[in-house]
């Protein structure tokens, strides 16, 4: 009898550590994941704004076709 439960306290204590270290996962790939995705947003914009001032169309990223629909 106590074994067992020693066995389902072992199970449980398994169970949320595994579950418990999902939502840690999420967090810490969530935390480098951002800084990651505003350094390249920075990246982007910067090339953006000196594509504006050196008098590029600001949605030079944007496929060809778009163009005539921002310019109109």
């Amino acid at each position: 009898m106590l074994k067992t439960i020693h066995g389902i306290c072992i199970l449980l204590s398994l169970g949320s550590l595994v579950f418990g270290g999902l939502p840690l996962i999420v967090v810490w790939s969530s935390i480098i994941a951002y800084p990651l995705m505003a350094v390249r947003w920075l990246n982007y914009m910067r090339r953006e704004i000196s594509g504006v001032l050196s008098g590029d169309c600001m949605f030079s990223s944007l496929p060809r076709y778009s163009h005539g629909f921002f310019s109109a």
